[in-house]
């Protein structure tokens, strides 16, 4: 029973997936930010819900997606003829990739401007399809008066493993 806060980013990949970054919410008050992948229905020419997960200190939690047109593998599968889908992988909040990450996003005008450092990375999410990789990041920061703040992110990799921002959002008393 989830209400749509605000649609935090929306990207357009050029391909016939879009990636959106939503912020939800409880009538109880409980949050979460879910990253959706939209794509379009070839025999029905609507969109649809590809892949849907929210993000926490717990881990990935993958939202079930009934998929609209199953195809029999033969060998007793089914499959969903989507192309382009995403696959997400947890990344470890001590690794190389997640510091580097995290000090990417430090480096951003809006971390630097509030003099944001870091306090804890909580979790860093890949998405990964054919062609492209992006990180979902959430950040435990404080700020020079010693306020927490969460910091949720959506960072792709470009060539050369050069990093870009999608969207980046701070929310206080993370």
């Amino acid at each position: 029973n989830w209400s749509l806060v605000e649609v935090i980013s929306s990207l357009e990949t050029g391909e016939a997936t879009d990636h959106l970054v939503l912020s939800l919410t409880t009538p109880e008050g409980d949050k979460a930010t879910a990253f959706v992948e939209v794509g379009m229905d070839q025999e029905t020419n609507e969109s649809e819900i590809l892949t849907a997960f929210t993000q926490s200190e717990l881990g990935i939690t993958v939202v079930p997606i009934t998929p609209s047109g199953l195809v029999d593998t033969g060998d007793g599968g089914l499959v969903s003829p989507i192309l382009g889908s995403v696959e997400l992988n947890p990344v470890k909040p001590d690794s190389p990739l997640a510091k580097r990450l995290a000090g990417f996003l430090l480096d951003q005008e809006p971390a630097t401007k509030a003099g944001l450092k870091l306090k804890r990375i909580v979790a860093v999410t890949q998405a990964k399809t054919a062609d492209s990789s992006s990180y979902f990041v959430e950040l435990l920061v404080t700020t020079e008066a010693g306020a927490t703040v969460l910091i949720q992110a959506h960072v792709n990799e470009l060539e050369e493993s050069q990093l870009g921002l999608i969207s980046f959002q701070m929310v206080k008393g993370g």
